[in-house]
């Protein structure tokens, strides 16, 4: 019997944080699934070890794809998306993690749902150091998008904001939509999920965070994250990803209508970023002006700090003459005492 979701895991030499991701799977409370890891042309030796240590019966829904050559994790997303066997499809990374309860929530949702494209739930982002000694450190966590409780194709198309380890989607689409863009680097999952939403609408499930996006922002290598190691390949894929998708609309009978369709959206975005550069120079101006304001306060206060330092200095020195002088009463008893030849105390 089929399962009822395909969990797909992409890996490449990183054992540690793989070891930590197919816990993450296997302690799932939902259990009808299967796992296919895809090792980018990975150490096969080291994956194998991996999956070995996940207990029984989770090892069995396990499938290994060992890739010779290093694709990209759009390539091994379809590659293991070829032969995926569920209704419903997760990608999960091998540096991220789940709640238990992920799977059973998205799967009841999607169920009671099926004009719904996919699902996506609260996700945080959890901060975390790698130590020397190979443990993992977590430093800080944050909910992601806190004021967000939706997941749609007009938020999207301005950035993505929901991670691939945060939604589940159904399989026939992502077949029907030819998997993720092989041609892309980075940003695959925000392409593939525009694509996605312009099918159909797509549920949210609010609440307590049931994904976790881990982020290493100091680490390097193959232990970073590619939004922080590779994060100019984010911005340029994301760049020519909209222009291929504005020259697609171009290039139709109506070219002329869309291309104005396209100019007048172009117009807004101009007239947007202009007003929100006008606000950023304001805001600056205000920073600077609080910045003078506050040093010569500083200023001022430097000077009046150093007088009451010299005050201070000028009173102690009075005093410490005050204390060297002989009282009144005491240079008295000393002439009395000089006249009847007292010279000291018995």
């Amino acid at each position: 019997m089929a399962p009822r979701v395909s969990v797909i895991m992409r890996t490449q030499n990183r054992p540690m944080l793989l070891s930590r991701a197919l816990k993450s799977v296997s302690d799932q409370e939902f259990t009808d699934y299967e796992l296919i890891v895809v090792n980018d042309a990975g150490d096969p030796a080291s994956v194998e070890q991996c999956v070995s240590e996940i207990p029984e019966p989770a090892r069995a829904r396990i499938r290994i794809i060992h890739r010779e050559k290093a694709t990209g994790m759009e390539a091994a997303s379809n590659a293991a998306l070829a032969q995926t066997k569920g209704d419903y499809v997760a990608i999960h990374d091998d540096d991220d993690s789940w709640d238990s309860k992920f799977l059973t929530r998205c799967v009841e949702f999607l169920d009671a749902h099926p004009d719904h494209v996919g699902v996506a739930v609260r996700c945080d982002v959890i901060k975390e150091n790698i130590n020397d000694d190979g443990t993992i450190t977590e430093v800080g966590r944050e909910i992601l998008d806190v004021d967000r409780s939706w997941w749609t194709l007009t938020d999207t198309l301005v950035a993505s904001y929901s991670p691939p380890i945060a939604q589940v989607v159904r399989k026939d689409l992502a077949i029907k939509l030819g998997g993720w863009n092989e041609c892309m680097k980075t940003q695959g999952d925000w392409d593939f999920s525009i694509r996605l939403l312009a099918q159909g609408p797509a549920g949210f499930i609010d609440g307590e965070p049931l994904a976790h996006w881990h982020h290493r922002q100091s680490a390097k290598g193959n232990l970073g994250n590619s939004i922080f190691v590779a994060s100019d390949d984010h911005v340029s894929a994301n760049l020519l990803a909209r222009d291929r998708y504005i020259r697609d609309a171009i290039k139709v009978d109506e070219a002329t209508s869309k291309l104005g369709e396209v100019v007048q959206v172009a117009e807004y975005y101009k007239r947007l970023y202009e007003a929100l550069h006008q606000q950023v120079d304001s805001l600056h101006t205000a920073l600077y002006q609080a910045h003078a304001d506050l040093r010569q306060t500083i200023e001022k206060s430097t000077v009046q700090i150093e007088q009451l330092r010299q005050e201070i200095t000028n009173l102690h020195e009075d005093v410490r003459e005050l204390a060297s002088r002989k009282t009144p009463t005491q240079e008295f008893i000393d002439r009395a005492k000089a006249k009847v030849g007292i010279h000291g105390s018995r």
